[in-house]
């Protein structure tokens, strides 16, 4: 599965994990194509796959909470979709 670059960068920034100086040296290290943005960031010392996993993980799951606690109170209906 291919990483959307920014986004797991961005991610990352907003809890503090790397600074803007170490994701733009990883989005230049995964540039070509060689590794992903989290195979970057463990190749230069920046953090391992796992603790970056871990950190994307909790960063949505803080996200889908603050979206949820949103519609309290409102008139929502969900549904499946296949796929």
């Amino acid at each position: 599965m291919a990483l959307d670059t920014d986004y797991v960068c961005d991610l990352l920034l907003s809890v503090g994990m790397i600074t803007d100086e170490q994701a733009e040296e990883a989005r230049q290290k995964a540039s070509d194509g060689s590794v992903d943005v989290l195979g970057a960031l463990e190749m230069l010392g920046h953090a391992t796959e796992d603790e970056a996993l871990d950190n994307v993980q909790s960063a949505i799951s803080e996200y889908l909470a603050a979206v949820r606690e949103s519609f309290v109170g409102s008139e929502t209906r969900e549904v499946d979709v296949a796929v």
